[in-house]
């Protein structure tokens, strides 16, 4: 699917359905895009769909930040960051405990991107518009219609 959007609130409440049709099931997301494409901004709205009202700002220097909401999990990864020394980070067991892991910048370090996976690229257009792609990659999601 994709999806343009003009104004950061639309990008917002195109992450809100992502984070609904999610809330469910347990789901990885791969956020792709240059600096300035809205992957925060696009995770602030995955949040709010999961039921997170809290704050969400982007973990780029602490790589990563974990919400609670209800009985579930919600880790948000920025990679932007990560050496080679993802190892340090314990990471791999946080994406397989997660109930929903947003990751930005996931080709900072292929090795633990999951065979199952939502992927979502942003491709910043000019202004606040920007053109979303959201893709699935495996059985767990194919009933999501994406």
């Amino acid at each position: 699917m994709i999806k343009k959007t003009h104004h950061q609130s639309e990008t917002i409440e195109l992450g809100k359905w992502l984070g609904h049709k999610v809330k469910n099931q347990k789901a990885v997301i791969l956020l792709e895009g240059d600096l300035g494409a809205g992957k925060t901004t696009f995770t602030k709205g995955i949040a709010l769909g999961y039921g997170i009202t809290r704050n969400i700002s982007s973990p780029t220097f602490t790589i990563m930040k974990s919400y609670q909401v209800e009985e579930k999990q919600m880790h948000h990864l920025d990679l932007y960051r990560l050496d080679e020394h993802t190892e340090d980070y314990d990471l791999e067991e946080y994406i397989q405990e997660g109930d929903l892991v947003v990751i930005e910048w996931p080709n900072q370090a292929p090795q633990l991107i999951p065979l199952e996976y939502i992927k979502v690229k942003l491709t910043y257009l000019g202004d606040e518009n920007r053109e979303i792609s959201i893709t699935s990659v495996g059985k767990s999601y194919e009933k999501l219609g994406l």
